[in-house]
């Protein structure tokens, strides 16, 4: 698939500049991924990651994961940051950001006036207008799985709590520079603790994962 697509791409780069200058409707019309928070897709390689996705307005997805196309829409007040091993099409609504740090020749970004595109080596168009359909940000991270657990910390377990039973569920403890600080493997239960207390207090992100899928992430303060 990843040939596939990259063979299009540069068609479509070297041959077809006014193709892209007309196209500012998004081709993800039904979203596997509906981003609301501060969202992380880690390094991994696999082709299960091909992904149309929808990032709220406030909302941060890092997609840094190797392969495959992305069909990302981002709205108003969202950011995508995505790193060198990943590809697609991204739609940018004004006030909305896409940062390519520099590292994101396979990225095709379409942007409304007032949108901030930042550090792009690929192509960017410049539409009057970008069309995409809002994902609904009321369920989650995850629409497709809606695996978001409620979490609390209780003395120095943090308790994730899901509404149906989890199994082979990787849960995952980073700090604000993305290093893994716990990581734990969830036993088939609707419940898993985690001890923290040898962790400083702060600001971490928590990251569930199936295999090479993130399932869930968000922001959470330790006190």
């Amino acid at each position: 698939m990843k040939q596939t697509f990259t063979l299009l791409l540069l068609a479509l780069l070297g041959f077809g500049g006014n193709v892209f200058a007309q196209s500012c409707t998004s081709q993800a019309t039904s979203y596997d991924l509906t981003v609301t928070s501060l969202t992380i897709i880690p390094p991994v390689s696999s082709s299960s990651t091909y992904m149309q996705g929808y990032i709220c307005p406030g909302a941060t997805l890092i997609d840094s994961a190797m392969c495959c196309t992305r069909f990302c829409n981002v709205d108003s007040l969202a950011t995508m940051i995505v790193g060198p091993n990943s590809y697609g099409m991204a739609y940018v609504k004004g006030g909305g950001t896409f940062n390519g740090q520099g590292a994101s020749a396979n990225w095709v970004v379409f942007a409304e006036p007032g949108a901030s595109i930042i550090n792009h080596t690929g192509t960017t168009n410049q539409c009057p207008a970008v069309v995409f359909t809002g994902g609904n940000c009321t369920m989650g991270f995850n629409t497709a799985q809606s695996m978001k657990p409620d979490v609390a910390l209780k003395g120095n377990q943090l308790n994730f709590t899901f509404n149906t039973t989890m199994s082979d569920v990787h849960v995952e403890l980073l700090d604000v520079n993305g290093k893994v600080v716990k990581s734990e493997t969830m036993d088939q239960s609707s419940v898993h603790s985690m001890d923290v207390s040898g962790l400083a207090s702060g600001v971490y992100m928590y990251r569930m994962m199936q295999g090479t899928e993130v399932v869930s992430s968000d922001k959470i303060i330790l006190q």
